[in-house]
Order: structure tokens, then sequence, then C-alpha cells
């Protein structure tokens, strides 16, 4: 295992910009998958991709995405690495206040008694379609709520005395009316 590339290997001061440098970066707990990567990549002289924090001198941690390939030499041996890296902390922090959001939202929509629903509509903002009718509706149709995603087919499930009566309704609550 060349030294550049061995997480064992104690951290060394940045001298030349080498990879060397660029692993004693790498949070500890990351060096042995960052160098396993990169090791795979000369092995094969293919390219590689991997995820990684950074620990900053002012406490904060990066997530960085590097991502390349191999050079051959002339005899067609990996000489070189050669890609990029990029900060994609902030992505990550999005992808999971998204995920702690969706979690959030099946908590609510899985345990309140009322169903709820969550309507598409077109640019005119006319209702289109239901995307979402939580689990409690099947208490109150006593049907699949996927059954219902249909506007006609949930519309048909009211007493025809009532339509005209929920139609104004919705008409009056949704921008655009409703089709």
């Amino acid at each position: 295992v060349p030294p550049m590339l061995d997480p064992a290997q104690p951290p060394r001061a940045p001298s030349d910009g080498s990879l060397d440098v660029g692993l004693d970066l790498v949070h500890p707990d990351d060096r042995a998958a960052v160098a396993a990567v990169m090791q795979q990549a000369v092995a094969t002289g293919g390219g590689f991709a991997v995820e990684f924090r950074v620990p900053r001198p002012d406490g904060r941690e990066v997530r960085l995405r590097s991502q390349g390939t191999t050079v051959p030499d002339a005899t067609g041996r990996p000489a070189q690495l050669v890609g990029i890296v990029r900060d994609v902390t902030a992505q990550r922090a999005r992808e999971a206040a998204l995920r702690e959001s969706e979690a959030r939202f099946q908590l609510i929509a899985t345990h309140i008694r009322e169903a709820f629903y969550i309507a598409g509509t077109d640019a005119a903002g006319n209702l289109q379609a239901l995307e979402y009718l939580s689990p409690a509706a099947h208490a109150i149709w006593e049907r699949d709520p996927a059954s219902l995603l249909d506007v006609p087919a949930l519309f048909a499930t009211f007493h025809p005395d009532d339509v005209p009566r929920v139609l104004a309704e919705k008409q009056a609550a949704v921008p655009g009316g409703l089709e």
C-alpha cells in the first residue's frame, strides 16, 4: 500500500499538496474508506467517487464528494488521479431536513383521526386529482384511500344532494375553482 493511501499512517504536515496531505485532512473515521476507494482506483486504473467529512479548524465539519479517474503513464499504469471535490454539506443538510419533515408528516398522517388530503391543481388553480388521502379515510368511506384519489371517484361517494354544495364550497376555497 503506498504510504499516501495508508489510513494507518500518522498525519503529516502539509507540504506539497500530495494525496498524503489530502488524506490527512479527512475525518479520521472516514480515512480508511477514502483510502480504500483511492486504492481501488489505482489498482484497477478506473474511476472513483467517495464522500467524506473534513473537520475544520473552527470546529465545523464539512461533507465533501470527490470523484474522478486515473490517468495512465506511457506504459498504461495509473500515474495520476484527476478529479474534482465538491462541498455537499448544504445539500446533505437539506436532504436530512426533508427526511425529518417526511417522517413527521407520516407520523401525523398515520395517527390523525380525521381524513385529510393533498390535491393537485393545474396552472390556473383548478383541482385535477388528489395526490394523497390519509389512512383515516378508510374509517369514513370503508374503502382503500388509494381508490378515492380520482376526484370523480371520490365525488361519486357523496350523496347526490350534497354534491352541488360541496362543489360550491370547494370552488370558493380553491383559487381558480374546480373543473
